[in-house]
């Protein structure tokens, strides 16, 4: 996400989880500029980008039919 100027009027409550069946493997992380870690109301941020990146993994069927629920792994 790319904005000359952004700003907010409440500080904002966020959060990020994964919800779903045993086996799936995910992570998230984001990049910014101009944007500090905790935001602030009232406060005009410009020229900001934020670049969010999410992987997913979901287990191969002979990891399933194993009873392996950890999901993949990358040494097999």
């Amino acid at each position: 996400m790319t904005a000359r100027r952004l700003r907010w009027h409440e500080d904002p409550d966020t959060s990020v989880s994964f919800h779903g069946s045993p086996g799936h493997r995910s992570e998230s992380r984001s990049e910014r500029d101009n944007l500090p870690e905790r935001v602030r109301a009232g406060q005009t941020y410009r020229d900001v980008t934020v670049d969010y990146h999410l992987w997913c993994a979901l287990p191969d069927q002979s990891d399933l039919e194993n009873g392996d629920q950890d999901g993949p792994h990358p040494d097999r």
